[in-house]
């Protein structure tokens, strides 16, 4: 009956592999999409694809959209449906700041439609175009094809493609820093888009709207404004466009004073334009947050963010911006006393803003350059531009530089002894700064308006949040239910196994009595040989079963291959104390992410094992199945599962079981990490030294540990190619050995990865591993030894 032991501890190992995953629910499916044509509506395949492909831009997942497009192009359909995909394609080409791309593919699909322009796909291709030509500043050929798209559209009755070119017309006007022609154009916009129920061109356009107003002081119906946005974007999950509210709430927040709101909101605006690879966003992102830092005073980071935003918006082309950076960057260096290099931008400013037809861009230039010119004491020439610049604002009714006008002119002919004029300018400038009090008292109700809604959305969100831990309490107790169900059901068979046993030698017993009455001295020696070789065959047998686990357990690590197709290079120590191992590495691919978690587990050798299968399983069921790729709330989570299964309650003697982990998420150039009594090395080579940094993250382990259960802490460290990244457990360190049969320890583990940059990743792993090899020399393995090394 020994034979049945093997598949026995087969039978414990993939309980606990699978007892944890039980349960769980497919995500449903997306919400279909409204934009899919009726041209497609017989045909669902085809119709189904297009909801994907919508769907999947919307939330930010490009590299899934470019697969279903690909498969639409190859597929046997018409040329209709490879010229819809085509746009599809165009959008998404704009979305990642490929504007010339977003152009040719919108060529190509009006070519192969033959310019119908009753088509709809016709008309959404040229919409994509003048959007993508306004990216490049080409405004009067944007507009032409606007012209045409708005005579097309009442033509046909096609109100989608109107909506859009009424809301790319004023994006075009607010681009100029014409706010009241632009609100006029995107109304147009939402009155058609109320109409036939397009809930995604009204989030966009509420947005818009928003940021007109708040450009035109009216604060009150910004906030309105961005809050319905914010509504609809959050429901469906409108990744671009919440980046898009996010910068129209930074614009209230700045204007409001309130510059650390302003920055938070901006940083989240940043995050969700990195994971989408939107180039354009991301320039603006830094241009924003260099203001911000230029009105805290710190000029230096200023000036960094504003030169980021300046090296982007010229490579794609986004002229604009970067003579708004070029004001910036000006600004900076008149504030810091440098002003021929402040003069030096405003010239580079004012030529694009000029060649572009940029009039309040132009104007706030002049002034920059006229408050300079001033303070050199060159009056003839501060009083010539800021006359141009108050000209320019008075037709364009900009409050802020008409009155900021009036004030330098006021100044410069009071130095020029022109009293006259001195004094209305003057006059002029404290008129028009108390009717914009007002304006003030509005900031202050806008301040008092938005801590109420502030107020009202963290009670939600903290209600929200109660049904959430609701829903998981009761999630938990039904796979306790599970696991205890499974587990009586385990013990009830080992029961079965072991009386069966049982009975087997005493039945054996029996006969060998009745012999022994024969020829009893032979047989207590016969006896005594079948004991020997029973233990022996147990030892056999135990030991099979334990190398058989030890092969589950490597199979289901992640191979040297897995981890190269993630990075340029990577080596894997992994050395188990016994044949088992409480050590664990684990990696997966989630959605454009690389993660990489190093674990050790309370003890080694079966029971170490055990630990490390139920993390294996648990990881997957977070990561795999959940899609949570937050190092921190993956370790909370990872913490509550534990001490759940584990039935830990934190009592007076009981085993304090649990796991010691670091887990990194690799995206777009940078690392998030999280670590549980763990450290990491990150080592950067320069041109004359490697430089090794320490990182250490929260000091409590996953599991019980002290009173409370303290949070776990998530940092970002930004990447370079070349960086190497070293995970590990503290075996290697902890390993007694050397002359003196002393602990290895941390410093020494460090010293020889730094002084061996030099060679490849590969080769250093080989010396890390023969090093601990003749450090340990004749002596036993202290702990479970894993070490990995990641070249990004």
């Amino acid at each position: 009956m020994m034979k049945f032991l093997p598949h026995l501890l087969l039978i414990l190992l993939l309980f606990f592999s699978a007892a944890f995953s039980v349960g769980q629910k497919k995500g449903t499916d997306c919400e279909k999409a409204w934009l899919i044509d009726h041209y497609f509506s017989e045909k669902a395949d085809v119709a189904n694809g297009f909801t994907k492909i919508h769907r999947s831009i919307i939330i930010g997942k490009y590299d899934e959209a470019k697969k279903q497009i690909n498969l639409l192009q190859n597929g046997s359909g018409s040329a209709l449906v490879k010229a819809a995909a085509m746009t599809y394609e165009a959008n998404i080409a704009y979305n990642e700041s490929n504007y010339g791309k977003s152009i040719q593919l919108c060529d190509s699909a009006i070519k192969i439609l033959q310019y119908k322009t009753s088509n709809r796909y016709v008309i959404r291709a040229m919409n994509f175009k003048a959007k993508a030509l306004g990216a490049f500043n080409e405004y009067d050929k944007a507009k032409s094809i606007l012209d045409t798209v708005i005579l097309a559209c009442k033509k046909h009755n096609d109100q989608f493609g109107l909506g859009a070119a009424y809301y790319y017309y004023g994006s075009f006007y607010s681009d100029f820093g014409d706010y009241p022609t632009c609100v006029s154009y995107v109304d147009k916009s939402v009155a058609i888009r109320q109409k036939i129920g397009d809930e995604i061109g009204l989030a966009a356009c509420y947005a818009f709207l928003g940021l007109c107003y708040s450009h035109m002081d009216n604060y009150l119906l910004g906030i309105d404004y961005i809050q319905k946005s914010i509504k609809i974007r959050d429901r469906i999950g409108d990744k671009r466009g919440l980046a898009n509210s996010y910068l129209t709430m930074y614009r209230v927040y700045y204007e409001l004073g309130e510059l650390d709101k302003a920055m938070d909101s901006e940083f989240k605006s940043l995050k969700i334009c990195k994971e989408l690879n939107d180039l354009q966003c991301v320039s603006g992102r830094y241009t924003n947050l260099g203001q911000i830092y230029q009105k805290k005073g710190m000029y230096q980071e200023a000036l960094r963010y504003h030169f980021q935003a300046l090296e982007l918006s010229q490579r794609l082309k986004i002229k604009n911006r970067v003579a708004a950076v070029h004001e910036n960057i000006a600004r900076v260096y008149a504030l810091t006393q440098r002003q021929q290099l402040a003069i030096a931008h405003l010239d580079s400013s004012l030529i694009i803003r000029k060649e572009i037809g940029d009039k309040e861009g132009v104007a706030s230039a002049q002034l920059v350059l006229a408050e300079i010119q001033l303070e050199q004491n060159n009056n003839a020439l501060a009083i010539a531009n800021a006359r141009s610049s108050l000209e320019i604002a008075q037709r364009l009714k900009l409050g802020y530089l008409i009155k900021e006008a009036h004030h330098l002119l006021s100044r410069v002919y009071q130095l020029e002894k022109n009293d006259k004029l001195a004094l209305y300018h003057l006059q002029s400038f404290v008129h028009l700064k108390d009717s914009l009090f007002g304006i003030d008292q509005s900031k202050e109700l806008v301040k008092q308006e938005l801590e109420f809604n502030f107020a009202q959305k963290e009670e939600l969100q903290r209600q929200e949040q109660q049904k959430k831990e609701e829903l998981a309490r009761l999630e938990s107790q039904r796979q306790a239910n599970i696991i205890l169900t499974r587990s009586s059901a385990l013990v009830i068979l080992t029961l079965l196994l072991g009386f069966s046993i049982w009975q087997y030698r005493l039945k054996n017993k029996s006969k060998k009595e009745l012999e022994l009455t024969n020829n009893e001295l032979n047989l207590k020696n016969n006896e005594l040989e079948d004991k020997n070789l029973i233990i022996e065959t147990q030892n056999i047998e135990i030991t099979d079963s334990i190398h058989y686990a030890r092969q589950i357990q490597q199979a289901i690590l992640p191979s040297k291959q897995d981890l190269n197709e993630s990075f340029q290079e990577a080596f894997v120590i992994f050395s188990p104390k016994d044949l088992i191992s409480g050590d664990f590495y684990w990696a997966t691919s989630l959605e454009g992410k690389t993660i990489v978690a190093t674990v050790d587990c309370t003890g080694h050798g079966v029971p170490g094992g055990f630990m490390s299968m139920l993390g294996i399983s648990l990881l997957n069921e977070l990561i795999n199945e959940q899609r949570l790729d937050s190092p921190a709330l993956i370790l909370s989570k990872l913490r509550e599962k534990v001490i759940s299964s584990l039935r830990q309650k934190g009592e007076e003697g009981e085993q304090k079981d649990g796991m010691d982990m670091t887990i990194c998420v690799f995206s777009n150039k940078e690392m998030t990490f999280a670590t549980a009594n763990h450290v990491f090395y990150h080592v950067r080579k320069t041109q004359t030294e490697s430089v090794v940094t320490e990182y250490k993250g929260d000091r409590h382990p996953v599991g019980i540990f002290g009173d409370e259960l303290l949070p776990f802490h998530e940092f970002t460290i930004s990447l370079e190619k070349g960086d190497r990244i070293y995970t590990f457990t503290d075996g290697y360190p902890d390993q007694f050995g050397g002359p003196k049969g002393k602990k290895l320890k941390y410093q020494q583990m460090k010293n020889l990865i730094t002084t061996n940059q030099a060679i490849s990743l590969e080769a250093q792993g080989q010396l890390l591993s023969s090093f601990f090899q003749q450090w340990k020399g004749d002596l036993e393995q202290t702990d479970d030894v894993t070490v990995i090394g990641l070249e990004v």
